[in-house]
């Protein structure tokens, strides 16, 4: 058979196809899906059952009640402190003692201060670097997961009404969601959590 009458054949099949909507597979690039693969992840709700989220939290109210307990008992140091200085002052008003029990209290109540703005300062900051720590955890599982199920889009979305007891502004609050309604079939958060809490 000539080259002449093989591109002749070639064509004619092409034509035929095109006619009758049927072109053989290969002959031409796949048609892309029609719609995205798109999933939801309530945020909130992930943090509140990551197995490790709630070991932080236990660990640090066992950390408070420690610290709570030690300046408690500081602050009954004192009261007894102040005790003894009532004491002195009614029976020897210009002791020597007295002055050297005031300052032990002033010193004491300033350690006192200082334990508590302390331990405020590293709370804040430990809670600072472990949430960032977990969200990067999360951000992993979620990639992972993404990828292994074929996922083109995983929005990150919060349910019920806003809170109204917290420091934080309506606004900035509402600002943070981005997704306001999502089929409960997009859903994947109990996914997410089983794969971190695995």
């Amino acid at each position: 058979m000539s080259t002449q009458r093989h591109l002749t054949l070639v064509t004619a099949l092409i034509v035929v196809a095109l006619a009758i909507g049927r072109i053989p597979s290969g002959w031409t690039q796949q048609a892309p899906a029609a719609g995205l693969k798109i999933g939801v992840v309530n945020m909130k709700e992930v943090f509140t059952q990551y197995s490790k989220a709630k070991v932080f939290e236990e660990q640090l109210d066992k950390e408070k009640k420690a610290e709570e307990a030690s300046i408690q008992e500081l602050e009954k140091n004192m009261k007894s402190l102040m005790d003894q200085i009532d004491t002195i002052r009614k029976d020897k008003p210009d002791s020597e003692l007295l002055k050297e029990y005031r300052e032990k209290l002033v010193t004491m109540e300033a350690l006192r201060r200082y334990r508590a703005e302390s331990w405020n300062d590293i709370v804040k900051d430990r809670i600072n670097q472990n949430t960032a720590a977990m969200y990067n955890d999360i951000r992993t599982v979620i990639d992972q997961y993404a990828r292994t199920n074929a996922y083109d889009l995983i929005l990150k979305t919060e349910t019920g009404k806003l809170e109204t007891d917290t420091e934080e502004s309506a606004n900035q609050r509402i600002a943070r969601r981005s997704v306001l309604f999502s089929s409960p079939n997009f859903d994947v958060t109990n996914q997410i959590i089983a794969e971190l809490n695995r």
